[in-house]
């Protein structure tokens, strides 16, 4: 049990250590127009909404862990290019969709998995201690970000190189937690 919590924190805090920073991320460093942030947050929802069916099917098709390992893999390449190598001008909307859609392709396996760890006359305390703290890491995950993260006197967000590293290998980590709970 206490590990279906270590995994839900460390996929929480993970992605939102970055969440918070990224509208700010995308129109400082990579002068993403700030009148279509909105747009592309529409459309990075709206892929996640639809990939999401996908991801359940492939959940029950071919498990939660494999799914998962290519959703991480999804998560590391779109940071990696959106974050730490900065590309720009049309690929911003690329990485972005694909940093939201992978992110989903790790939370629908994981919960699948924790949703088979309790007993029927349990589930619902074990789900309420789950959901806090999956909040609680998602604010540690944000307070991270804020001691890490500078303004650089051009007014662009630093150090995001190491925040996004830092991500990166919360979540390589937290799918390995994963293998253990669905054998």
């Amino acid at each position: 049990v206490w590990l279906c919590y270590l995994l839900a924190a460390s996929v929480m805090m993970g992605i939102f250590s970055l969440v918070p920073n990224i509208a700010t991320f995308l129109i400082a460093n990579l002068s993403f127009p700030r009148e279509r942030i909105g747009f592309l947050y529409f459309i990075g929802g709206s892929l996640t909404f639809f990939s999401n069916q996908f991801v359940g099917r492939a959940v029950d098709r071919y498990g939660a862990f494999n799914v998962s390992i290519v959703g991480t893999a999804f998560l590391t390449s779109g940071v990696y290019f959106l974050f730490i190598s900065q590309f720009g001008g049309v690929y911003t909307a690329l990485f972005f969709a694909i940093f939201m859609v992978s992110s989903s392709m790790r939370t629908v396996p994981y919960q699948t998995v924790l949703s088979k760890v309790p007993d029927p006359e349990f589930r619902g305390r074990f789900m309420a201690l789950q959901s806090s703290v999956q909040h609680f890491m998602s604010s540690i995950g944000a307070f991270i970000a804020s001691v890490i993260l500078i303004e650089t006197a051009d007014g662009k967000l630093g150090n995001m190189e190491i925040l996004s590293a830092l991500a990166i290998a919360i979540s390589t980590v937290s799918y390995t937690h994963l293998r253990a709970h669905e054998t």
